[in-house]
């Protein structure tokens, strides 16, 4: 089953009361170092921390039947993209690669936006097999298995009653078994899992004592990714590398990452695609045309727009 996007427009003459309570206004509050926006209609709630390793931005999500998986051909940028599209939330998702703007990792899209601007609903599917540049790199030949099989997060519609089914979100490897009676809604993969175990080396990420390490799992840098809450609650997480007097904070080796999400109360996650590629849209009362947030800025100090293959977003 796709979902069905609907448009709505709301009247200048709608109280603000009612526009409030129906769109989810959003209040701003800043605590210390930590800054909050909050809606009345809790469908998503965004956060920003300063770290030493660089501003941790999260959101947390708990209305998921809103929640989906779009792909762009060509690729966009994240400013671009939300200035278009204009999500409430995005975070760039899957890995591709920026020679032939083909995917580097399974998935299956809610969306398919091409270079029309039109927005396409969609079970087609991507994959990393499609991609020759990948197929047949004889480098990559002795890791293939584990490609096919990396992480991958799930939308699921799973049954509870006829009329109202349930919407869940799981981190699973892509050759693992759908949930019984359930069906897949969206899906991206990328990678390793973060929690509850790195799967770094399992997953092919790292290998050879380090001579493979495409991601740089222990260097830091900036990173996105997504975990799920044992109450069900989806969180989308930016590493930003902030600047500093002398360039930008370092950001975070994966192992770092998965601390974070720890400490947000995570018991699941995953890495999403990361370094210059990370990239986060937030649409709020405090930013009603949305607010773009890099993940890192380049030798000159500007912020980095890299076109991007997929997006976990919230519309």
């Amino acid at each position: 089953m796709t979902r069905t996007w609907t448009m709505v427009t709301i009247g200048l003459l709608c109280t603000l009361v009612l526009c409030g309570s129906y769109l989810g206004i959003i209040a701003y509050a800043q605590q210390g170092s930590t800054q909050q926006w909050t809606p009345v209609f809790e469908a998503f709630v965004y956060h920003a921390k300063v770290t030493p390793q660089g501003t941790l931005h999260w959101v947390d999500m708990k209305d998921i039947h809103r929640l989906a998986v779009a792909a762009f051909s060509p690729l966009q940028t994240m400013p671009t993209l939300g200035k278009n599209y204009q999500p409430k939330v995005a975070i760039n998702a899957g890995f591709f690669d920026p020679a032939n703007g083909l995917a580097a990792s399974y998935g299956q899209p809610s969306v398919w936006v091409d270079g029309s601007r039109s927005m396409v609903a969609t079970l087609s599917p991507f994959s990393p097999e499609d991609n020759p540049r990948l197929t047949n790199n004889e480098g990559l030949k002795p890791y293939w298995e584990a490609i096919q099989n990396r992480s991958e997060l799930r939308l699921l519609q799973c049954p509870r009653t006829a009329l109202a089914p349930e919407y869940r979100a799981s981190i699973q490897r892509h050759n693992d078994p759908v949930s019984s009676g359930c069906t897949v809604d969206a899906r991206i993969g990328a990678g390793p899992q973060l929690l509850p175990t790195l799967t770094a080396e399992d997953e092919r990420f790292y290998a050879q004592g380090g001579k493979r390490d495409p991601i740089g799992v222990y260097r830091s840098a900036a990173r996105s990714g997504v975990g799920l809450r044992p109450d069900g609650t989806v969180v989308i997480v930016l590493g930003q590398r902030t600047p500093t007097a002398k360039g930008q904070t370092p950001g975070w080796t994966l192992p770092q990452f998965a601390q974070a999400f720890e400490d947000l109360g995570a018991t699941q996650a995953m890495a999403l695609d990361g370094g210059s590629s990370s990239s986060l849209w937030i649409q709020d009362e405090a930013h009603p045309k949305g607010q773009w947030i890099e993940g890192m800025r380049d030798a000159k100090g500007q912020p980095v727009r890299r076109p991007i293959h997929s997006v976990l977003w919230l519309r």
